[in-house]
């Protein structure tokens, strides 16, 4: 069932508008709740909850209402009232959202039941391919918090993490990894509720990062690109790196941590932030080039070198890190050797790539004419000479 859907194909469609609505709670009564709208008098059967309720209040007063307050709008509503009165109009992957949010707001007892309909359109149609299930989830930003509260949300991040697994796995389309740009219709909310859906799927941890590197990329893109001001380019940086999973959880690229880095610190972006980056730099620092870098040293778009007070931070926390890993290695060994189990291993050649590393960056930095000597011994001496090992080459240029 992959086409259009349609409740009451068979019968007659109805003009049937809705500027606003007021409820007479004198006809509460009778067969139908008589509704005035704009000139036009409309009835609507009494098993709306809704109404029922509202008349219930006050017998003797009218009820206004108003359609804008629902969730989807008066739109939605005209949709859902038509629906009713066996109106032919297409569920599709935009509306049927809010339409659901729709039928549980009116609360229609009636045979025709909207919301089951709905749920077999999305069960059916809507959230078996990837595509379709991001637009479900898109529409559902708007609909906060009844979407939420319904459950549709979770249900729509639920089917974009069973389908791209499922991408990962075994591909229906060329090149693979074409699923990586659906995501970029999602909000940072959104997105965040995919990766908790993937985590609770047990995802292959590669599979977690490819969407999570893939959205900071988009993410990224949009920040270079957009000539928005500086306050919008730094709500969306800080927001994508807040959804970003931990290092544990799924490997991100270097080059992208240290460009994400880069953006942070140009659009000025909050220093837990900054820190958050600058520490996953330094996770993978090993995985770094000089001119991954010397990307993060420049300033803005330019090619003057400034933000080495980043750069030395970042070499900083991995020589920290290092060390506090090789510490817990030798107590490690020592505990193995007594009890006869096996200790595990620390890459001891991580030190000595990230010297040669630091080496070439410092060999770029010294063509700098305008860069004060205190900023490039603090780079050039951010890795300690004993951990060095045959990697001097910054000690002679300084």
């Amino acid at each position: 069932m992959n086409g259009p859907f349609y409740p009451y194909a068979h019968k007659k469609q109805r003009p049937y508008p809705y500027p606003s609505v007021r409820i007479s709670g004198q006809a509460r009564s009778r067969p139908f709740t008589s509704l005035v709208a704009g000139s036009q008098f409309l009835r609507l059967h009494p098993r709306c909850g809704y109404i029922r309720r509202a008349i219930a209040k006050d017998p003797s007063a009218a009820v206004e209402l108003d359609p804008s307050a629902l969730p989807g709008g008066a739109d939605t509503f005209k949709k859902a009232a038509r629906y009713y009165y066996g109106a032919n109009y297409e569920i599709t992957a935009r509306n049927a959202a809010a339409l659901r949010c729709a039928a549980a707001f009116l609360d229609m007892q009636h045979r025709a039941d909207l919301a089951r309909r709905v749920d077999e359109f999305h069960v059916q149609a809507a959230l078996r391919v990837l595509p379709s299930a991001v637009t479900v989830l898109r529409s559902c930003e708007a609909l906060l918090p009844a979407s939420e509260e319904l459950g549709v949300v979770w249900r729509a991040a639920d089917a974009v993490a069973l389908r791209i697994c499922n991408e990962a796995l075994f591909p229906t389309r060329t090149p693979p990894g074409w699923w990586t740009t659906e995501l970029a219709a999602l909000s940072t909310a959104s997105f965040e509720k995919v990766v908790t859906a993937l985590r609770c799927r047990l995802a292959d941890p590669k599979v977690l990062g490819n969407a999570a590197s893939a959205y900071a990329e988009l993410a990224l893109a949009e920040v270079l690109a957009d000539p928005r001001d500086r306050e919008d380019r730094r709500a969306l940086v800080e927001s994508v790196v807040g959804v970003l999973p931990s290092a544990a959880d799924a490997p991100i690229p270097a080059a992208l941590l240290c460009r994400l880095l880069h953006s942070a610190v140009t659009t000025q972006a909050s220093a837990r932030t900054c820190r958050d980056l600058e520490l996953r730099v330094a996770a993978v620092l090993e995985q770094a080039t000089a001119g991954d870098l010397l990307g993060v040293a420049l300033y803005g778009a330019g090619e003057r070198v400034r933000n080495t007070d980043t750069v030395r931070r970042v070499i900083a926390a991995f020589v920290e890190w290092h060390a506090a890993a090789s510490t817990e290695s030798g107590r490690s060994q020592r505990w193995a050797s007594l009890s006869g189990g096996r200790a595990a291993e620390v890459d001891l050649g991580a030190m000595e790539k990230v010297a040669r590393t630091v080496d070439e960056l410092v060999a770029e930095l010294a063509t700098e004419e305008s860069l004060a000597i205190s900023k490039f011994v603090s780079v050039a001496g951010a890795v300690p000479k004993e951990a060095r090992g045959s990697s001097n080459r910054s000690r002679f240029l300084i």
